[in-house]
């Protein structure tokens, strides 16, 4: 529901899947069909993803404005609300 009432203001999700099992990854992709951006690094705990954007755990979330990472804490599906209203005005 958040994709889809933020999607048209200029909200993406690039969905990053460390899973180096692909089949399996395409397969769950496929299933569930998303509809965002959806990629398979396949490197696991090897990627640079994993170093350039410091996770430490799965699943990670990280939001890009204009370039920037955005640091300030969400919490829970109403904060994303809240930072995504302010961001995408």
């Amino acid at each position: 529901p958040i994709y889809d009432d933020f999607h048209s203001k200029g909200f993406e999700i690039y969905s990053v899947c460390l899973d180096v099992d692909k089949a399996r990854w395409a397969s769950v992709v496929k299933g569930q069909n998303l509809p965002w951006i959806n990629v398979n690094d396949g490197l696991g705990a090897a990627s640079k993803a994993v170093s350039s954007y410091n996770v430490t755990s799965l699943p990670m979330s990280v939001i890009i404005a204009d370039g920037n990472i955005i640091t300030s804490s969400i919490e829970g599906v109403a904060g994303l609300r809240k930072e995504l209203s302010r961001l995408l005005k």
